[in-house]
């Protein structure tokens, strides 16, 4: 099997690797055959022989006619599955499409032309493949802008820019002769109106006068070919090429000395003995220079995790500054607040203003140098600030609005400056932005720090902080780490860069405050990122910051002390790190709040499940390694060379960027950027159907570069094949498992999906993510039972005890069969529950339709107030106010406001037959009791004047609520015999048919409750009894006796009616309202078919009631 297709080969997720592999499917209409594969690489159908007449013509021993043209075009080709990760699927198909295009529009008869010019050169077929395959690029892309329409030539004008932008940000990686075609192909851009003067300008001062010399030879033949592409332009683009293959092949042998380096550092025990001493003697005289210089001030920082020197000896320390007399500690340079996410880099947004002269005492001096044009940071510690000064003319001051110090060189030459700070004792308190209390998280934090994060609300600013630190350290368990491994590992996925942190939790200075900056903010925190220095160094009384000093911490806002004020997150070093650059903790001026320590590990602690995985991982590694080293014993590279070889690179790169010049100056006396920003690289998109140039590189699977052997080709093609069916197979069975778990309504279901889970052939990752997918199901179905077990225990439904043990027993049960027993006990407690929770959801609509309409009838002791809108035409209509349908529907655009109350002004007593002939009306009943309920405890819980009873009777009379008991308390309330109950739970037990029928007995019940509810609050209130029955009045007042009583007529053991409003309701039809009319009266009896129309004629004949009431009322009350 290949490596590409190996489950635990490369770096793809399994999603990503069917991704991959899938992208023919995307590319059908490509006439090649595309294969997933290591590299970008052609497949041709006979190679060899192809090799042999190439080489046979760049030889000069066949003409180019005599080159056989059908062995030239590759038959399909193999792409880099692992730029997936980099480029996205769309980004890969648009790349495929791209070096698909590149072979079908390579000019095979003048590639075999351009060999054959060179014959007599010294060179290989590789290196002249590459320099043909550079210029076939530029000509098929300027051929395909010719060909595209308006809207394709400015879609792929806008690629070409985009690409043009992505080689100036990485020149400094890319290899001399690639450069040198770069900046042909950028003039002949330029020469298009696609980029302007100062891009090549750009360009060309990143590569350097040298290799623009080159280019400059090259540029009236290249630009003719590019053109034209005719034979004449050909012949004299290869004639160049020949005169001035010398000095390009010379760059080529440059490029081979950088990839030379750049692999003895990887790893240089891997080379052989041989080349271990010639390197020993290559470096062991390197004595790499140390700058003096100041950096200048910049626009971007890029969290970044870099490879650090081994602490030099203080002899061999160059200061960049100093300061006299000493001060150790926190030296601040630049305050980050705006973080880009889609960059993962910090962005300068500062303003700067010009200082004319400092304000704080001369307590110490800082000197330093800053270069010709530049701007050098004046670090200096917290609270500290420049002593009045005079410099020289083109050498000025600035600060920006954070309190930053910077100097700025306008003169031709380098300057060294002398610069007298001390103590402020106003420390900057500029209020916080939004760009320092902004979201940078991308939504990749897990839920155990979200989680975190949330259980915070409520401390101070600065509580949050150390909490935050805490749980990176000891929580979390970040580790310090300056491995450069991990920058393309966390960067690599821009909107993943935070959980990537928490995966592999290495960080360094800035890593580590860019993460806690991200949860600082997400508590609420307003915080932003510092650069500077930890200066702990002390040399004849001088304090020295130099290239090892190097630190970032965070300053977060203080919202009591109205400051931003100082905080370091970066975890503690290993105690035997003998790496330098990040300083630890100065002496004398320190963080504002000292940050949690990180908890030190007991020796006989065993290690986690991460760290064992982390120590196989890397013993694999070192086994694979050693794999390919050479077995021969042999020197070993000592760690002095490593050292020399690494600061020869860095001085070859330096050299790369100093040749040249060109266009690199700017104008102004504002602070410049100088250099490319890391932002501007370009990206390119899909390139669809109008065939977009795509920054593809086509020379890494084009013309040059190894092609793919026979013998893979074929692996690839069956491997393909057989992973297409796997992989629709096991598709289809992984979304059935996510639809039985997404779909699981309980425990049993959720352990079928188990079940069939533990038996499928799925690959590991996928497992675990439908694991994962379970278990979250498991919680949320346990989360909701937990929720209605408190339900039923605060409503009364389930005693204290009881919900006590069954959410203990959620909490102790992992195993879904253990939770589905749990359910269906839960279940066999809640059906009373379940039902007044279906009511109540039922009514629930109805309640909010009517409360605005009903509260709005109430009498109250004040007149009422109208609102103060008079927007629209004319002042409110008062006579609309008395329209029940403008206040049900909101039709009323000054809508009444009704004044709070301390004392109830209505009072309702609700009585309901629960006698044998209502059982088939017992579920429309409890409906009924449930909306008037709710409904009288709304108005009564905003308005404070209602106040209602509930009494249920069949020969005998039960109270359910009295008016002293709230319906909505999770109180309760003793009725007799040790019943303790809340109302709601009272309600739906007690209203169950049974027995006989004495509706007197309730009236006179109900009667009794509402006199000794008037009698304690007084006249002047609106009382009503409401009886919900099928009509038999027999019993204790039965027939003509309750009537007269009901009418005043008659007593009963000496109670008289209490002139209450009376209403009789019953379900039915209009004729056995008779039954009822013949007791309560005509106008105080209802029959209805259907509930709502019951609440509905319920709710009106209320309101007249109302209306009636309050014009009987005295003025005022």
């Amino acid at each position: 099997m290949s490596d590409i297709l190996r489950p635990s080969a490369g770096r793809l997720t399994r999603e990503q690797l069917r991704q991959a592999t899938q992208v023919a499917s995307y590319v059908k209409d490509v006439k090649l055959k595309v294969l997933p594969g290591k590299s970008w690489a052609p497949h041709y159908p006979n190679n060899a022989e192809r090799e042999k007449q190439l080489e046979d013509v760049l030889r000069g021993r066949i003409s180019p006619e005599q080159v056989d043209q059908s062995l030239m075009k590759p038959d399909g080709f193999t792409y880099d599955a692992t730029e997936i990760q980099e480029l996205g699927l769309g980004g890969l198909i648009g790349k495929v499409r791209d070096v698909a295009e590149f072979y079908e529009r390579f000019p095979y008869g003048q590639f075999a032309e351009f060999l054959y010019g060179l014959k007599d050169k010294d060179t290989d077929l590789a290196t002249a493949t590459e320099l043909f395959s550079s210029i076939a690029r530029s000509k098929i892309q300027s051929d395909l802008v010719k060909a595209l329409g308006t809207t394709g030539k400015q879609q792929a004008k806008r690629a070409l820019e985009a690409e043009h932008k992505k080689n100036v940000a990485e020149a400094g990686d890319r290899k001399r002769t690639q450069k040198i075609f770069d900046v042909l192909k950028a003039r002949w851009m330029k020469k298009q109106g696609i980029i302007s003067k100062d891009d090549l300008r750009k360009l060309e001062g990143q590569v350097g006068e040298e290799l623009c010399d080159i280019a400059d030879s090259l540029e009236d033949a290249f630009q003719d070919y590019v053109k034209t592409g005719d034979p004449k332009a050909h012949k004299k683009l290869t004639e160049k090429i020949r005169d001035s293959f010398d000095e390009i092949k010379r760059q080529q042998e440059e490029d081979k000395l950088d990839d030379f380096i750049e692999k003895a550092l990887e790893d240089p025990d891997a080379l052989p003995p041989e080349m271990k001493d010639q390197l020993e003697q290559m470096f062991n005289d390197f004595q790499p220079p140390q700058g003096d210089v100041a950096p200048d001030v910049r626009k971007k920082l890029s969290p970044s995790m870099d490879p650090m020197k081994k602490g030099a000896e203080k002899s061999e320390i160059v200061p960049i500054y100093t300061i006299e007399p000493d001060l150790t500690g926190y030296y601040q340079g630049q305050i980050y607040a705006k973080f880009n996410t889609r960059e993962v880099e910090w962005d300068n947004t500062s303003s700067y203003k010009k200082v004319n002269s400092g304000f704080a005492s001369k307590e110490h001096v800082i000197r330093g140098k800053c270069r010709a044009g530049g701007m050098a940071p004046i670090f200096m510690p917290r609270n500290y600030s420049p002593s009045p000064f005079s410099l020289p003319s083109g050498i000025e001051i600035y600060q920006d609005e954070k309190g930053c110090f910077c100097l700025k060189n306008n003169t031709g030459s380098a300057y060294e400056f002398e610069i007298g700070f001390g103590k402020t004792p106003n420390a900057n308190s500029n209020k916080p932005v939004a760009d320092e209390t902004a979201d940078i998280s991308s939504g990749s934090l897990s839920q155990a720090t979200l989680n975190y994060i949330y259980s915070l609300r409520g401390k101070t600013n600065v509580e949050k902080a150390k909490a935050v630190v805490h749980y990176m350290k000891n929580v979390m368990k970040l580790e310090y780490s300056n491995d450069s491994k991990y920058n393309l590992i966390y960067k690599k996925n821009p909107s993943r860069y935070f959980a990537e942190i928490e995966t592999h939790k290495q960080v360094d200075c800035d890593v580590a405050q860019t993460y806690f900056i991200a949860l600082c903010r997400l508590a609420g925190v307003p915080s932003r990122l510092v650069e500077g220095h930890s200066v702990d160094m002390v040399k004849d009384g001088k304090a020295i910051i130099h290239s090892g000093t190097g630190h970032a911490w965070t300053e977060v806002w203080n919202e009591q002390a109205n400051k931003w004020q100082t905080i370091d997150s970066t975890p503690e070093k290993a105690d035997d790190s003998d790496e330098g650059g990040e300083s630890g903790r100065g002496k004398d001026e320190d963080t504002d709040i000292d940050a949690p320590e990180q908890d030190p590990r007991d020796e006989d602690q065993a290690p986690t499940p991460e760290e064992v995985a982390k120590k196989v991982e890397d013993q694999l590694e070192k086994t694979k390694k050693g794999d390919k080293k050479d077995k021969t014993k042999g020197s070993d590279v000592s760690d002095e060379t490593r050292e020399k070889m690494k600061k020869m690179k860095e001085e070859k790169d330096k050299k790369k960027k100093k040749s040249g010049e060109k266009g690199e100056k700017q104008e102004g006396g504002e602070p410049q950027d100088g250099e490319s920003q890391d932002g501007e690289s370009g990206e390119s998109g899909e390139s669809g159907e109008s065939g977009e140039p795509q920054d593809g590189e086509p020379q890494e699977g084009g013309e040059s570069g190894e092609s793919v052997s026979d013998e893979e080709w074929k692996e690839t093609e069956e491997e393909v094949e057989g992973a297409k069916d796997e992989g629709a197979e096991k598709a289809k069975k992984t979304k059935e498992i996510k639809d039985k778990t997404a779909e699981a309504k309980d425990f049993k279901d959720l352990k079928d999906a188990e079940d069939e889970l533990e038996n499928a052939e799925l690959d590991e990752d996928i497992k675990d993510q439908l694991k994962k997918d379970l278990e979250a199901k498991k919680e949320k179905l346990k989360d909701e039972l937990k929720k209605k077990i408190e339900k039923m225990r605060d409503e009364g439904f389930l005693d204290e005890e009881k919900a006590k043990k069954m959410i203990e027993d959620l909490k102790s049960h992992e195993f879904t069969e253990g939770l589905e027993s749990i359910k269906q006990r839960i279940s066999n407690e809640s059906a009373l529950y379940n039902e007044y929770d279906a009511i109540r959801r039922e009514i629930m609509p109805l309640v909010e339709k009517w409360y605005k309409f009903f509260a709005s009838k109430l009498p109250t002791f004040e007149d009422p107030e109208f609102g103060d809108d008079v927007s629209r035409k004319g002042r409110v209509d008062r006579r609309a106010m008395s329209k029940p349908v403008n206040l049900l529907f909101g039709t009323l655009k000054n809508p009444l406001v009704i004044k709070s109350t301390v004392r109830p002004k209505f009072m309702a007593e609700l009585v309901l037959d629960i006698s044998g002939s209502m059982t088939g009306r017992m579920r429309d009943c409890r409906k009924l009791l449930i909306f008037w309920a709710e409904l009288f405890e709304k108005i009564s819980q905003e308005y404070g004047y209602i106040d209602f009873s509930i009494l249920v009777y069949d020969e005998n009379v039960e109270l359910v609520k009295g008016f002293d008991q709230k319906y909505s308390s999770k109180q309760r309330y003793d009725f007799g015999a040790g019943n303790k109950k809340t109302i709601k739970a009272r309600l739906m037990e007690a209203t169950v048919a049974r027995g006989n029928n004495d509706m007197g007995k309730a009236v006179l019940e109900g009667n009794r409750l509402l006199n000794a509810a008037l009698k304690k609050h007084g006249k002047g209130f609106l009382s009503a009894l409401y009886v919900f029955t099928d009509g038999d009045a027999v019993g204790t007042l039965p027939g003509v006796r309750l009537k007269n009583f009901l009418n005043g007529l008659e007593s009963y053991c000496g109670e008289w009616w209490g002139k209450h409003l009376k209403k009789a309701f019953m379900l039915g039809s209009e004729d056995q309202k008779r039954v009822l009319s013949e007791t309560f009266g005509e106008a105080d009896s209802d029959a209805v078919p259907e509930m709502d129309e019951l609440i509905r004629k319920s709710m009106m004949g209320l309101a007249r009631d109302f209306e009636a009431f309050k014009k009987r009322l005295p003025k005022g009350g």
